[in-house]
């Protein structure tokens, strides 16, 4: 199937969809003559027609229209196999852990690509199911959600209903969301009980 002028859910967009997107960023941010203050990449590295319309092409292409600067990266449902599964740590032996090659691969990569640093951050991707969380100079502080664990599909969730939270998945996000508070930081993230004095925006994509 070729890719629609216009884009077509089930396919890659069109590559002068691509190209305008990329070329009108600069323009309506005001960095034509600067890096990017920060990307945020959702995940979801895989195409939604990978026999028809996954291109490496693509991928140089953007890489070359891009600006630099900090590049802020999230676990998509569809960077896992078999898709939107994780298994939490604590329901049992023979079934948990089984994805940790996965937010291992993806905390190296990220790694590589300097987007998060290997001291702190890296491995806190490595032991948290690739989430974890950036405090920047300017008092931005960035949180990345494993939201896996709260999708329909993934079986895992359905083995042992006795604890809301057997990913410690909330626990991670609530601790980050108060010592944000007690910094006098702002997050972006998702949360009612901090908003607005700490909550600075949301990116919730597909699966909030």
């Amino acid at each position: 199937m070729s890719p629609l002028r216009l884009s077509y859910f089930p396919s890659d967009s069109p590559l002068s969809l691509v190209t305008a997107t990329l070329q009108s960023i600069p323009v309506l941010t005001g960095t034509e003559n600067s890096s990017f203050d920060r990307t945020i990449y959702t995940g979801d590295l895989l195409s939604r027609d990978a026999y028809n319309g996954l291109s490496r092409e693509y991928t140089v292409h953007t890489e070359r229209m891009l600006n630099t600067g900090p590049v802020y990266a999230a676990l998509g449902n569809n960077d896992t196999y078999m898709t939107a599964m994780s298994s939490p740590y604590n329901i049992g032996s023979g079934v948990k852990g089984q994805f940790d090659w996965d937010y291992e691969h993806l905390a190296d990569l990220w790694q590589l690509e300097g987007w998060i640093d290997a001291a702190t951050r890296a491995q806190q991707a490595r032991t948290n199911y690739a989430a974890y969380a950036v405090q920047r100079r300017d008092g931005l502080r960035i949180m990345t959600l494993n939201t896996e664990f709260w999708h329909t599909k993934n079986a895992y969730n359905y083995i042992d209903l006795s604890s809301s939270d057997h990913s410690g998945m909330l626990r991670f996000l609530t601790d980050e969301l108060q010592a944000a508070e007690d910094a006098g930081d702002r997050v972006y993230q998702m949360v009612d009980r901090y908003s607005p004095h700490v909550i600075a925006g949301t990116r919730a994509e597909q699966y909030p």
